[in-house]
C-alpha cells in the first residue's frame, strides 16, 4: 500500500493575482514536498522541472498512491498542482473526475477539523473557520511550531532562496505526519490559539 504525506508551496502571493485566493490555476508550486510511508523517505519536487522531479510526476505520484495525507489539500493544494481556479476545481467536469479519483482516498485533516465542527468544508466562512491553522494545531497537539511562515515563501521565491522553502515545505510534511498518526492513536486535536479541544474520527 502506497501511503504520502504532501504539502507544497506556492511561487506567487495570492494578493498580487487577480482573483487573490481564487486564483489556484496562477499561483504556480515552487517546491512540493512528499513524505513516503515504509520508504521513510522525503521527495522534494520541482514546480518548473521537467522528468522525476516535475509537476508531472507529482501529478502521477498523486494518482498512484493509494492514500494521500495533508492539511488543506481539497481546496488549495489540489487545485494549485492542477492548476485549476477555485471555480473550476468546483464546477468543471475535469476537475469533477480528478476528485472522483483522489478524494477517496485523501485524509485531509483540515477538512476533517471542519466537517467535525459541523461546518461546510468547502464554503470558507472566516468567521467560523478562521483560527484552525497547522501551526495552531500542532503547537496545541504536538507542542511543536512551524519554524517560518508560509505566507512569506513566495518572496524567498523571487530571493531565489530555494533551500529556505524546500525546508520549510519538508518541516511541514513532517508536522502534517506527525499530527496525522497523533490523531489516529488518540483521536483528537488541541487548537493552541482558540484553546478548543476537538474530537475526530479514526481511521479514515
Amino acid at each position: 500500500m502506497s501511503e504520502i504525506v504532501l504539502d507544497i508551496e506556492i511561487r506567487r502571493n495570492p494578493k498580487d493575482l487577480p482573483g487573490s485566493w481564487d486564483s489556484t490555476h496562477l499561483m504556480g508550486v515552487s517546491f512540493a514536498c512528499v513524505w513516503v510511508e515504509g520508504g521513510q523517505r522525503m521527495h522534494v519536487y520541482d514546480g518548473e522541472a521537467e522528468g522525476p522531479c516535475g509537476l508531472r510526476a507529482l501529478r502521477q505520484q498523486i494518482l498512484l498512491a493509494d492514500k494521500i495525507i495533508g492539511f488543506n489539500l481539497c481546496n488549495f493544494d489540489y487545485p494549485v498542482i492542477f492548476e485549476m481556479s477555485r471555480a473550476d476545481w468546483s464546477n468543471a467536469k475535469p476537475a469533477k473526475e480528478l476528485k472522483e479519483r483522489i478524494f477517496p482516498k485523501t485524509r485531509d485533516i483540515l477538512r476533517e477539523i471542519w466537517l467535525a465542527m459541523g461546518l461546510d468544508p468547502d464554503k470558507f466562512n472566516p468567521k467560523t473557520h478562521d483560527g484552525w491553522g497547522l501551526d495552531a494545531v500542532c503547537a496545541g497537539t504536538l507542542s511543536v511550531r512551524k519554524a517560518s511562515d508560509s505566507a512569506k515563501m513566495p518572496s524567498l521565491w523571487d530571493e531565489k532562496r530555494y533551500a529556505e522553502i524546500i525546508t520549510h515545505c519538508s518541516d511541514d510534511v513532517a508536522m502534517t505526519r506527525d499530527l496525522d498518526k497523533f490523531i489516529q492513536t488518540y483521536g483528537y486535536v488541541f487548537n493552541d490559539k482558540l484553546k478548543k479541544r476537538l474530537s475526530l474520527p479514526v481511521g479514515l
